[in-house]
């Protein structure tokens, strides 16, 4: 597979880092950038479902805190008054997602290439460094999102049809319950797969970035580096990907003891909230840090002889 040869323009304000400098826990602002934008997606998905609430029952005496109470009474009744809110909700949900998909691109580019360079000065690139960089590489990742997605819902789609294919065999010799078994495992076989596909989107990414090709061309870049361990780099985003998962958990037990309540218990339920979130969204920054790695250490870049 042919690499681009590492050539630095002298006129170029950014300089690429060495493979071990690329950290994320050395760019903490771009950290904190990417918690703005979680937050204010967050916020676009929040303020909706609390004009609802607060439509239904903000003149309650006890106001939204009666939808903590134990049998969940409040909600069912919120969920009949509220049928066609809640509709407005779900395509108002359904924006928000489209804009996260689409517009998170150039706060991932942005992330990716604060992570890989650094200005000659040996400083963060500056944010009009940052712009130029990361716009280009959007429209790549516009590219490879397309792709992925595409890609993700032909596996999964296959994936149900051998996984009814298999159950409609297996029934008759061993089974309902074994059959209905040996379906959900090929589903999930290829569930594993579309997780793969997905992994291998950030490794393309990291790869256009770093090694500044087009959307298809990083893509097989970032395949070359799955076939050559792909336990490993699946590895790397799972364990990240599951201590984001515990969070969320003690997040819900937290906002379950807690919920409700005003005051004290208010201010610590906000503090452990976004405690979870950015300690996600730096689970994440390391995660693309680790693929910035993986591409880059997956691939010997011969520099020309200079004269």
């Amino acid at each position: 597979m042919s690499v681009p040869v590492d050539v630095e323009d002298p006129r170029d304000e950014l300089v690429l880092l060495s493979n071990n400098s690329m950290r994320a826990r050395h760019r903490p602002r771009t950290v904190v950038a990417l918690w703005l934008w979680e937050s204010l997606l967050a916020l676009g998905l929040a303020w909706p479902i609390a004009s609802v609430v607060s439509g239904a029952y903000g003149r309650h005496p006890r106001g939204d805190a009666v939808l903590w109470d134990r049998g969940g009474f409040a909600l069912v009744d919120l969920a009949l008054r509220s049928t066609s809110a809640l509709r407005a909700l779900g395509a108002s949900a359904a924006i928000v997602v489209l804009i996260a998909a689409i517009g998170g691109l150039f706060p991932a580019s942005a992330a990716l290439t604060s992570i890989a360079y650094t200005t000659r000065e040996r400083t963060p690139p500056r944010l009009r460094d940052l712009v130029g960089r990361a716009t280009r590489a959007s429209r790549s990742f516009a590219l490879l999102l397309l792709m992925t997605t595409i890609l993700q819902a032909l596996l999964l789609g296959a994936g149900y049809w051998f996984g009814s294919v298999a159950t409609y065999y297996v029934t008759p010799r061993a089974g309902v319950v074994r059959g209905e078994e040996v379906g959900w495992i090929v589903i999930a076989l290829f569930g594993v797969l579309a997780l793969v596909c997905g992994v291998t989107q950030d490794l393309a990414r990291a790869a256009v970035v770093r090694f500044r090709v087009e959307g298809v061309h990083g893509f097989a870049l970032g395949m070359n580096v799955v076939r050559r361990g792909a336990v490993a780099v699946v590895w790397s985003w799972a364990w990240r990907g599951g201590v984001g998962a515990a969070l969320l958990v003690v997040g819900s037990v937290v906002a379950e003891r807690f919920g409700g309540q005003g005051g004290g218990a208010l201010v610590a339920l906000a503090v452990v909230h976004q405690s979870i979130v950015v300690a996600r969204v730096a689970l994440r920054a390391s995660w693309l840090a680790k693929a910035l790695r993986a591409v880059d250490n997956a691939h010997r870049v011969v520099r020309p002889a200079t004269e």
